[in-house]
């Protein structure tokens, strides 16, 4: 791309296809001796356009040097919304930034792995939200959104909102419609509403991480790539897949998540061996 008669043929091709109007090659950006233009504007829109291709990629801003130490904070089994929570949790996500900075051991990668909620329910993902916003302003700063892209999660089993999954247990009859509802026991297990139980989840996943895939995906399990210029590869596992009214303990990978993850790990482009790095609530 950096020579003119390649770059030419690329855009003749793409003007005869009307994909693109015009598009900008990383040769705009620079002078005659290929140093970067040190102009405002230029580095401005370099510096957008290396944040978008990050975040279509899945890559993770966060470029360390060679010999950096890399620390991850590891949180788990908060579980919001617990009755048994007692009034000394109180602003505890600020004990943990304070002992944190004050050690000089800031971490460079939030790792939660389930079971942020007790029941899975709204309004305790809200609180979570808000707790977990909170935390990570604490330890890196002002701008949680600059940072985002080195959070990973999992769900557990307390994730599982098993009262929207129950709604595959019972039956509305349209027929017979009064002031009581009549509902029935069906047979059904697993069915949409078992999925949807992990809804909420996803949406305080995504509200996070602002991260695209926990709205486009159809598994919770991934294979993250976000930290593989860095030689890291993570597996992301989703145990609570199996779970629903009837088995609320049955923690499992579905075998579509298990494909899936399956397939993902063989799509590496440019990391022989990397460090493989698996995340679950439940042991494998």
């Amino acid at each position: 791309w950096r020579k003119p008669e390649i770059l030419d043929e690329v855009k003749k091709v793409f003007r005869a296809q009307r994909v693109v109007r015009d598009f900008f090659a990383w040769s705009s950006f620079e002078d005659a001796e290929g140093k970067v233009v040190r102009n405002d504007s230029a580095l401005a829109i370099r510096t957008k356009m290396m944040i978008e291709l990050d975040q279509w990629h899945d890559r993770s801003a966060f470029n360390p040097k060679e010999n950096d130490t890399i620390r991850i904070l590891h949180i788990s089994d908060t579980q919001f919304g617990d009755p048994a929570t007692t009034e000394s949790s109180y602003q505890v996500e600020r004990v943990i930034a304070d002992r944190l900075l004050n050690d000089s051991k800031i971490p460079d990668i939030l790792v939660v792995s389930g079971d942020i909620t007790y029941s899975g329910r709204p309004d305790e993902y809200r609180e979570a939200l808000k707790w977990f916003k909170r935390l990570v302003s604490a330890i890196w700063g002002d701008k949680p959104e600059d940072v985002r892209d080195r959070i990973l999660l999992v769900p557990g089993n307390h994730d599982v909102n098993l009262r929207i999954s129950a709604a595959d247990l019972v039956d509305f009859d349209f027929n017979k419609q009064s002031n009581n509802i009549p509902f029935k026991e069906t047979n059904t297990v697993r069915s949409d509403h078992v999925v949807l139980g992990l809804e909420p989840f996803r949406h305080f996943s995504q509200e996070l991480t602002g991260d695209r895939f926990w709205r486009d995906s159809s598994t919770l399990s991934r294979v993250s790539n976000r930290f593989l210029h860095l030689g890291i590869q993570v597996l992301l596992l989703n145990s609570a897949s199996l779970i629903d009214a009837k088995n609320p303990k049955r923690a499992g990978t579905s075998k579509e998540e298990l494909d899936y993850i399956t397939e993902m790990l063989h799509k590496i482009e440019y990391v022989d061996k990397p460090f493989r790095m698996l995340i679950s609530h439940h042991g494998p």
